[in-house]
């Protein structure tokens, strides 16, 4: 069965890494316009936005492969029951 909690997981992740990419990508194009003096919104900021924007991205992925996984495990335990 489809399972709730990891309906909102996916959909709070996916939030999350789109909400880190838009700000990088608001920094990238500050930079392009302007000299950034500040550490976070120069290129270590760039990098630090796309790790953050990457790491929600990799949790969702994660929930998903192993909400399926145990899906699998309950379909051949019933399997094996009956």
């Amino acid at each position: 069965m489809f399972s709730f909690s990891l309906w909102v997981s996916v959909v709070v992740f996916t939030c999350l890494g789109l909400a880190m990419g838009i700000v990088c990508l608001a920094f990238s194009l500050l930079n392009a316009g302007t000299r950034p003096i500040e550490t976070i919104t120069g290129p270590m900021g760039l990098y630090l936005w796309n790790s953050l924007a990457g790491t929600e991205t990799q949790r969702k992925f994660s929930w998903i492969d192993i909400r399926a996984i145990a899906s699998i495990l309950e379909n051949l335990k019933s399997q094996s029951c009956s």
